[in-house]
């Protein structure tokens, strides 16, 4: 038999050109991280002034964060992936980062990888919570960067074709020949 119909995929790829010199530190805690450039999107939003992802209830998604700091003093950076009206954590992964001194050129990303399915339409971001001292930055030219892909999605199907069967068939529909 040949099936025809749709398999729509919400995803969207997200990174940092420009990265910041912004602090993300001890005095600029609780900030949220955003990345300034999507790459690629379908049925995903993100929103480069706020750094705020949407995704539709009931879907399950795969968030990979993979996000790159730097520091010229010894220390530790916490953020989190949080719903963005409340600021509550989505899930129970807390990503640190420590450095010892690290030079500006230093790169060392951290990634979060984890499964969601939101119960209600829900906006989402990563946030920045605390840490040691006030000298973080975002690094940039693609080091820092985010994929949320869709998972487990049903296939739409629209016609089918050449199909035999020698058991029963059942219509819980309306059939039309």
């Amino acid at each position: 038999a040949t099936a025809t119909g749709t398999l729509n995929t919400d995803y969207i790829s997200v990174t940092s050109i420009t990265g910041s010199s912004a602090n993300y530190g001890a005095t600029g805690a609780s900030r949220d991280v955003i990345l300034d450039t999507i790459l690629t999107s379908q049925g995903i939003t993100y929103n480069t002034s706020t750094g705020v992802y949407t995704l539709t209830a009931g879907k399950t998604y795969r968030i990979t964060s993979t996000i790159g700091w730097y520091n010229l003093t010894s220390g530790y950076i916490n953020f989190n992936w949080v719903d963005s009206s409340t600021n509550t954590a989505i899930n129970s992964i807390t990503i640190t980062q420590a450095n010892n001194d690290w030079p500006t050129d230093q790169i060392d990303p951290v990634t979060a990888d984890f499964i969601y399915t939101p119960v209600t339409n829900q906006s989402i971001k990563m946030r920045v919570y605390g840490s040691s001292n006030n000298t973080f930055s975002l690094i940039g030219d693609g080091d820092s960067k985010v994929v949320i892909q869709q998972i487990a999605n049903t296939f739409s199907l629209s016609a089918i074709s050449g199909l035999t069967t020698t058991g029963d068939v059942n219509v819980g529909g309306n059939l039309n020949v």
